[in-house]
This record gives structure tokens, sequence and C-alpha cells, in this order.
């Protein structure tokens, strides 16, 4: 998924939770962030769902397979819940940066995964009086103990960047202009970025006419310095 997206990891770093992709880069789209996070439990499902068609076809192989998908589905269900560095941990913190600073959505999932992992410490206390569950508290110290030492960055980096794209002009490649409204966020803009086409931004204002442009490069630029939230009307006023 990583890949047809346009992204390669970095590296893979040895955790608590497993083994974690490990990287950084302030271009990284927030849905790109989510698609991956889910091709991993979407996988582990898929797998189930082919066990559960061969039982169709072939009943006497139940006996053989269930625990092939027992734990498919319990991969599936663990790496869903949204606690960082899981899965579905990412995916809420893809979500909450979509709509909010990504520094701001970082601190926030941390205090979730740190909110859950005290409330299912709890439980393995409270199971003390009925059926002991140690593996509860066992999970909930691993995912307090990440929540402290991880850091939720993005797991890749592009695969192409300005550069790439220079290189890639003796083949041809798509120019394409975009209209935005001085209103629009930088971080709006990047998912017009595509990996075989050089993006022009072109502000319009309300009686139509285009009063700035500026390219994809130049946006990159605008995030790390103004930030991803930022107003391109801000960054305007400040160009004047």
């Amino acid at each position: 998924m990583a890949a047809r997206l346009g992204y390669k990891s970095r590296c893979i770093k040895l955790s608590l939770c497993g083994a974690t992709l490990e990287g950084s880069f302030e271009d990284f789209l927030e849905n790109d962030e989510i698609k991956i996070a889910l091709a991993g439990p979407c996988f582990n499902l898929c797998i189930a769902g082919l066990v559960m068609c061969f039982w169709w076809i072939w009943p006497i192989s139940y006996s053989y397979t269930l625990m092939v998908f027992a734990v498919n589905i319990s991969i599936a269900v663990v790496n869903l819940l949204p606690c960082f560095p899981l899965d579905g941990g990412r995916v809420l913190l893809g979500i909450f940066a979509k709509k909010m600073q990504r520094k701001v959505a970082v601190c926030l999932v941390k205090y979730i995964t740190i909110a859950f992992s005290i409330v299912l410490f709890l439980l393995c206390m409270g199971s003390v009086f009925f059926t002991f569950q140690p593996t509860w508290g066992i999970f909930a110290i691993v995912l307090f103990s990440a929540s402290l030492e991880q850091n939720p960055q993005t797991n890749y980096q592009k695969m192409w960047n300005i550069a790439q794209k220079q290189a890639g002009l003796s083949k041809g490649l798509k120019h394409a202009y975009i209209l935005i409204s001085p209103q629009a966020t930088l971080q709006s803009l990047r998912k017009h970025i595509q990996q075989n086409t050089f993006t022009t931004f072109e502000i319009m204002d309300t009686s139509g006419d285009i009063v700035w442009q500026f390219e994809e490069d130049q946006l990159y630029s605008y995030m790390q310095q103004y930030g991803v939230q930022s107003s391109v009307s801000v960054i305007y006023e400040h160009m004047r």
C-alpha cells in the first residue's frame, strides 16, 4: 500500500508493540497515513475471510485452520484499537491531523492511549475478584510504555520529490494549475500534489482575478514556516 501511494519506509525499529516503521517528513498526507495504517488489519481480515471460504469448500479443514482464523481476527481487532503505535492509533492520528495541527493531534492521541491503558489496567485489577486476566495488565503496561517512548511521526518518506520531478522532464511532465481561494489552508492544498504532475496554485479573489501564484515546492516551504493550518491569505499578506 505504501509503495502504491508513493512512499517507502526509512527503517524498522523493534518496540514493545512489535516492529514499527520509523520516519519523518513534512509532506506526508493524512489520507495516505490512514490508508497505510488500515492496510495491515484489512489484510488480516482478508486472510480470515479466505479461511472461512475454505471451510465452506472443504468443511473438514475447520479443525486445522481454526487457529489461523482466530489469530488473524485477534491481530486485526487489537491493531484497530485507537492507541498509538497500533494501526488504529495511527488512523486516529491521521483523522485528528486533518482537523488540527499535527502537534496537537499527537498529544491528543497520546492522552487517549494513556487513558485506555489505565482503564485496561484497572479492569485487570478488577478481574481478580472474578476471573483474573493478567494479559490485560501486561497489554496495558505495554501500551502505556509505548505511548511514552514512541514519537508519532510518519512512517514513510516520499519516493519522489521536486528534484525527481525535474529529472523526469525529459519524458514529459504534466503541469496542473489549481485555483484556490485566499481562505484555503496549506493542509488542504497537499491533496492536489501528484507524483507525475507539477502543480501551480493560483489564488483568485472575490472578483475573479488571479492575485498571486506559487508552486508546490514553495508549498512545502510555507508549511514549515507558517504551519499546515495557516491560510493562504496570511502568507499572501506577508509576501506583499
